[in-house]
C-alpha cells in the first residue's frame, strides 16, 4: 500500500473506529441482519457458497445455515472482532495511539479491497459530521514530504498542508472530508445498475449443475423477473469478494442504508436487467460476429487454447453427454436470441463439461476457467473465431503491432559446416517486421575461421504467437533444405568468374558474380505453396501481403559500422556446405534469442523482467541474482534521495525520466554483480585487484550478464536527459550527478550506504555466487558465496568457499566503482556496457515508444523455451522441430519450474504473455 492511500484509510478508518460508526454487512441492513434465515420455500436457485452462486437442491436448510454463518464470519467477524478490541484496550490509551492506527490499517488490509470496504460500512452524513471532530494531533495525518510530494498537485490536500501549521482544525476538517470522499465517493443522483455488473451476476448464475432449470424458471415468462428480485433482495448485499463484482459495490453502497421499500425498488431493476442478460433476451450482449481481437492478453491466451481444441472438445463433450453438440450451425441462431444461441451453449457446455465431468486430456486450464469472467470471455472470443470459419489464431488487439516488444532468434547446429571466411552468406530479400536495415531471414556461419558452424536467424519480429509461430515455420523449412543438402555436400555459393580469377592468380581479381545452386533454389520454390499457407493471415502473410515475396534470396553483405556493407571477396568463394559428424549422431539446435523491453523496464523490475532470467537451468540461481540486482538498485535509490531530496520528484510513478532512473539503477546493479566475479584479463585476480572496466566479452562469457544487454550506460544516459528535458525536469540532472558522486565518495555518502547495502543483500536471503578463479574463457575453477545451500548454478563436484567478509568485498568494491564511473560523465560510463557491437539503432522507437534490446543465450526463458528437439522423420525425408522438447517441457513442467503447474503448454503464447502484458498495460496507462 502506498503511503498516501495509507493515510486515507487510515483516517477514514480512525473516524469510523472513533464514533462506533454503524458497521453495514452481512449482519445488518436489510436483508442482512443478524439472524436473518432463507425464506421457508427453497426453491430459490440464486444463493453464494463460497463466493459462488449455487441452486437450492444442492444442499438443505441446515448446510444452508453453515454456509450463511461461514460467509458472515469470513467478511464481517474478523473485522469487527478486531475493532471492538481495539475499542476496549487502546482507544484510551494516548501512549499507543501510534498503534491503534497501523492496527486500524491492518483491518482494512484484511478486507483487501476498496471497493468492498466502501460497500461495507455506513456512509451516512453522520458520520462526516462527526469526522469532523478529529483530534488536531498528528496521529494518521499527512508530513510533509508525503504530501508535498505525492498529493502537492490535488488542491484539497496542498490547502491543507499550507493550513497544517497555522489552523489545524480547518487542516483536519479538509483531510477528514476528502479522505472519506476519496475513499468512498457517494454518487450524485441516482444510479443505474452498471452493465458489467448485471454480467457478473448472470455468468455467476450459468455455473450451477440445474442450469437447464434456471433456465426454464427465469425465462420462461415474467414470474422469472419476480423470483429474480426476490432472490437479489437476499443476496445483493453479501456479493463475493471477487474482481468481477467491483462493478456492483458503488451501487450497493448507495442503497444498502435504504428502507426496506427503498432498497426492495432499487433492487428491482437489478432483476430486470439480469433475466434480460441471462436469458439473452434480443441478443442483449450485443455479440457481433466474426474473429476479432482481444485486448486482455490472458484472456487471448486461453481463447486460443479453445480455439485449438475446439474440434477435438465438441467430440469429447458430445461423447459424455451421449448427445451430438454442433455449437456451430453456420445460421442465425449461432449469434442470435435466447439461450440457445451458439456461442451460448459453447460457453455452458464447456463450463459445465470441464467442471462436473472428467474429460481427462481434454480438461481446460485452470488459469482460464477459475475466474468465470476469463472463461465466458475467452469462450466467447473463441466461439466467434471457430464459427462459421475456423481460424487459426484469435488477433492481437493492437493496430500498429510495432508498438510491441520484438523477438529474434539464432539457431546454430554444429553438425553442419559452412566453409566461409565471411559471414553471413544468404539473405532473403524481404524485410524483418521490426527493423528495414535486417532481411527476414539469413544463412551464416559462427565459431570457427574458414569452417563455421551453421546458424540460421531470423530477423526481429513482434512478439506475438502468430509472428513467433511464423517464423518458426520459416526456420524449420529452411532447416530442412539446408539438412538434405549438407548430407551430400554442395556448393551452396560458386562464382561464374572463378575461372577468370584462377589465371590472375589473385594479382588483378575479376568481381565475383555469385551464382547460388540450383538445387537449393528449387527446393526453396517448392516449398512456399505449404509454407505460405501455414503462416498466419495476422502474421507473416500480413506483413509479405503475397507468396511471392518470399522466393528471392540475396548473397549477404557484412554489416558493419553504420551499416555499412562489403561485397564478398573473390577469395571466399566457393561457400561449401557439408555435413560434419557421425550420420547417427543426436542433431540439436542452440538458440539464443534477442528480445526488447520497454525502456522503464527498472520501473517494475520483479514482475516484468524477472520471468525473462527463469528458464529450465538454474532457477534457484536467477531468482537470487534478480532480487539482489533489485535490492541493490533500491538501496541505491534511498541513498540518491537521501543525498540530494531535490530528486524525489523523479520517482513519481506518472514521470517517465523516473522509469528510465529505475532501468539505469538495474542495469548498474546488474553489471556491477557481474564484475564482482573474476575476469581472464585482470591484472589482480585477488579479491582486492578487481577493475569493473576491464570486460572482456568473450563469446562465451556473455552469460556472465545473464540477459546481456545491447546497450550501455552512455545510451541510457542520453535517453534520460532527453527524457527530463521535454519533461521539463531537466535542472535535476546536476542534482542525480551529485549524488552519484556523493554516493561512491568512500569519505562522503559511501560508508554508509556500503553498510545498508550488506544490510539488506544478506536480509533477502541466499545471495547469487561469483566466480573467483576464472579458467580459460569458459570455466570455473573456484566460487564464492555467502551460505550453503549452493544454488544449481554450482554443481556439487565444483568447489565453494562460503565466506561472507570476502563476498561483500567484491560486491561493494564493484558496486562503489562502477557508481564512480557513473558520475565522471562520458568518459566514465563508457565502460559501463554490456557486450557485443553496436546494432543500430540502439533503442528501437516506433510512435513515442522506445525500447531497449537483451539478449538471451541459452539460460533466460525465451531461448530456452524455443529450444527445439530435432526428429529426423525417415519416411519424409525430413526433420521436425519440436518446441519445446519432450525433455526440456518435462523440465518446465518439473516442480522447479515456475511454469510448472500450467496444463496447457504453449511456449508461443506463454512468450507472447510474459512479453506483452507489462507493455499493453503500459500503452493503456498512457492514453
Amino acid at each position: 500500500m502506498q503511503p498516501s492511500s495509507v493515510v486515507l484509510v487510515c483516517l477514514a478508518l480512525h473516524v469510523l473506529c472513533l464514533t462506533q460508526a454503524r458497521r453495514i454487512s452481512i449482519e445488518e441492513g436489510y436483508g442482512l441482519r443478524s439472524g436473518a434465515t432463507l425464506p421457508p420455500e427453497m426453491d430459490d436457485p440464486l444463493v453464494f457458497k463460497d463466493g459462488k452462486l449455487l441452486f437450492d437442491d444442492e444442499f438443505d436448510d441446515d448446510q444452508y445455515e453453515m454456509y450463511e454463518n461461514m460467509i458472515a464470519h469470513k467478511r464481517a467477524a474478523a473485522p469487527a472482532t478486531e475493532l471492538t478490541r481495539l475499542n476496549q484496550t487502546t482507544f484510551d490509551n494516548k501512549t499507543t495511539q501510534l498503534s491503534r492506527c497501523v492496527a486500524i490499517v491492518q483491518v482494512s488490509r484484511d478486507i483487501g479491497d476498496k471497493a468492498f470496504l466502501c460497500a461495507s460500512y455506513s456512509r451516512l452524513t453522520t458520520v462526516e459530521k462527526v469526522a469532523l471532530k478529529l483530534p488536531t494531533d498528528d496521529l494518521c495525518l499527512p508530513d510533509s514530504v508525503r504530501y508535498a510530494s505525492r498529493l502537492g498537485r490535488d488542491w484539497e490536500f496542498s490547502v491543507a498542508h499550507e493550513l497544517w501549521q497555522v489552523d489545524r482544525d480547518a487542516a483536519a476538517h479538509v483531510i477528514a472530508k476528502e479522505s472519506i470522499a476519496s475513499m468512498c465517493p457517494l454518487s450524485v443522483g441516482p444510479v443505474a445498475w452498471p452493465e458489467q455488473c448485471v454480467r457478473a451476476i448472470s455468468w455467476e448464475t450459468r455455473q450451477g449443475r440445474k442450469l437447464s432449470r434456471v433456465y426454464e424458471e427465469f425465462c420462461a415468462d415474467e414470474k422469472g423477473i419476480t423470483m429474480a428480485h426476490k432472490n437479489l433482495i437476499t443476496v445483493v448485499g453479501k456479493l463475493p469478494q471477487k474482481p468481477i463484482f467491483r462493478a456492483c459495490l458503488q451501487k450497493v453502497s448507495d442503497i444498502i442504508d435504504l428502507p426496506k421499500d427503498a432498497f426492495e425498488s432499487e433492487v428491482l431493476p437489478l432483476a430486470q436487467k439480469l433475466v434480460h442478460k441471462f436469458c439473452n433476451v434480443d441478443q442483449s450482449e450485443k455479440v457481433t460476429p466474426g474473429c476479432a481481437s482481444v485486448e486482455d492478453v490472458h484472456h487471448r491466451s486461453c481463447a486460443n487454447f479453445l480455439l485449438a481444441k475446439y474440434s477435438s472438445l465438441e467430440r469429447v463433450v458430445s461423447k459424455t453427454w451421449g448427445t451430438q453438440r454442433n455449437w456451430c450451425k453456420q445460421d442465425g441462431s449461432d449469434f442470435g436470441s435466447g439461450v440457445e444461441a451458439g456461442y451460448i451453449r459453447f460457453q455452458d457446455d464447456l463450463h459445465m463439461a470441464n467442471k462436473y465431468m472428467d474429460l481427462k486430456e481434454h480438461a481446460l486450464p485452470k488459469e482460464c476457467t477459475d475466474d468465470v469472467s476469463v472463461f465466458m470471455q475467452s469462450a466467447l472470443a473463441a466461439f466467434k473465431c471457430a464459427c462459421p470459419r475456423r481460424h487459426r489464431q484469435v488477433p492481437f488487439s493492437v493496430a500498429d503491432p510495432l508498438l510491441l516488444p520484438c523477438v529474434g532468434l539464432e539457431g546454430e547446429s554444429s553438425m553442419v559446416k559452412l566453409k566461409t571466411g565471411q559471414k553471413p552468406v544468404l539473405e532473403l530479400e524481404a524485410r524483418s517486421v521490426c527493423n528495414n536495415n535486417y532481411p527476414l531471414f539469413q544463412i551464416t556461419g559462427d565459431m570457427g575461421d574458414m569452417s563455421k558452424s551453421m546458424e540460421l536467424i531470423t530477423g526481429p519480429v513482434p512478439g506475438t504467437s502468430e509472428f513467433l509461430a511464423d517464423m518458426y515455420r520459416l526456420y524449420e523449412t529452411v532447416f530442412n533444405i539446408i539438412m538434405k543438402l549438407s548430407m551430400k555436400g554442395v556448393e551452396l555459393l560458386s562464382d561464374a568468374n572463378a575461372g577468370l580469377n584462377r589465371k590472375t592468380q589473385g594479382r588483378h581479381d575479376v568481381q565475383p558474380i555469385a551464382v547460388l545452386d540450383a538445387e537449393f533454389i528449387g527446393m526453396w520454390k517448392n516449398a512456399i505453396p505449404d509454407l505460405w499457407q501455414s503462416f498466419s493471415a495476422d502474421g507473416l502473410q500480413k506483413h509479405l501481403d503475397r507468396k511471392e515475396d518470399l522466393l528471392h534470396w540475396l548473397v549477404s553483405k557484412t554489416v558493419a559500422v553504420n551499416g555499412v556493407g562489403y561485397p564478398r571477396p573473390a577469395r571466399d568463394y566457393p561457400v561449401l556446405l557439408a555435413a560434419q559428424g557421425q550420420s547417427n549422431s543426436r542433431l540439436k539446435v542452440d538458440i539464443q534469442a534477442t528480445f526488447e523491453l520497454p525502456l522503464d523496464f527498472g520501473r517494475n523490475w520483479m514482475t516484468v523482467v524477472q520471468p525473462f532470467f527463469l528458464g529450465t537451468h538454474y532457477q534457484d540461481y536467477a531468482k537470487r541474482l534478480v532480487k539482489s540486482i533489485h535490492t541493490v538498485a533500491m538501496v541505491l535509490t534511498e541513498a540518491l534521495v537521501l543525498q540530494q531530496p531535490e530528486l524525489l520528484p523523479l520517482f513519481h510513478a506518472t514521470s517517465k525520466s523516473g522509469g528510465i532512473l529505475m532501468s539505469i539503477l538495474h542495469f548498474m546493479a546488474h553489471f556491477a554483480l557481474t564484475q564482482a566475479s573474476d575476469d581472464e584479463l585482470l591484472v589482480n585476480h585477488t579479491d582486492h585487484g578487481i577493475d569493473v572496466k576491464v570486460m572482456s566479452c568473450a563469446v562465451s562469457r556473455k552469460n556472465d550478464l545473464y540477459l546481456n544487454p545491447r546497450f550501455g550506460l552512455n545510451d541510457l544516459s542520453h535517453e534520460l536527459d532527453s527524457t527530463l528535458k521535454n519533461e521539463g525536469m531537466n535542472k535535476l540532472r546536476p542534482f542525480l550527478d551529485r549524488a552519484l558522486a556523493g554516493i561512491s565518495n568512500k569519505d562522503e555518502a559511501w560508508p554508509p550506504t556500503s553498510g545498508k547495502l550488506m544490510e539488506r543483500i544478506m536480509a533477502e536471503g541466499p545471495t547469487p555466487e561469483l566466480c573467483i578463479e576464472q579458467t580459460d574463457t569458459t570455466g570455473c575453477a573456484l566460487y564464492l558465496g555467502t551460505s550453503e545451500p549452493r544454488s544449481s548454478y554450482v554443481s556439487p563436484r565444483e568447489p565453494l568457499v562460503v565466506n561472507r567478509h570476502r563476498y561483500f568485498l567484491r560486491v561493494l568494491l564493484a558496486i562503489q566503482q562502477t557508481l564512480d564511473l557513473a558520475s565522471k560523465g562520458e568518459n566514465g560510463r563508457k565502460h559501463i556496457r554490456g557486450c557485443g557491437h553496436d546494432i543500430p539503432p540502439v533503442f528501437r522507437q516506433h510512435g513515442d515508444r522506445k525500447f531497449a534490446r537483451f539478449e538471451d543465450r541459452g539460460h533466460g526463458r525465451i531461448a530456452t523455451l524455443l529450444k527445439p528437439e530435432v526428429t529426423q522423420m525417415p519416411r519424409l525425408n525430413s526433420f521436425e522441430l519440436q518446441v519445446p522438447g519432450q525433455a526440456q517441457q518435462a523440465k518446465w513442467k518439473s516442480a522447479k519450474s515456475d511454469l510448472g503447474n500450467k496444463r496447457h503448454f504453449d511456449p508461443y503464447n506463454i512468450i507472447e504473455a510474459t512479453l506483452l502484458e507489462p507493455t499493453m498495460a503500459a500503452l493503456t496507462d498512457s492514453k
